[in-house]
């Protein structure tokens, strides 16, 4: 896990889903399975409250869209 000044929270998470061009996660699923303001300590644990399957997308456009939050594919 990279280390930055604040935690990543459900809001960050759903704010990478919207900002990722064409939107292959639906930032509503996101925000339903991920309060905003829950910690997310890094992506094993993102893949336990929000995977792919959950959010209804392959395995490897979930790492894509949500990997370089935790400083992964960096």
């Amino acid at each position: 896990m990279a280390t930055y000044d604040r935690p990543v929270r459900g809001a960050d998470v759903a704010g990478a889903a919207a900002a990722f061009p064409g939107r292959p996660v639906d930032p509503a699923r996101v925000a339903a399975a991920l309060p905003p303001e829950e910690r997310v300590a890094g992506l094993a644990a993102l893949r336990r409250m929000a995977g792919p399957e959950r959010l209804g997308v392959t395995p490897g456009t979930w790492e894509t869209v949500f990997g370089p939050l935790f400083g992964e594919f960096e």
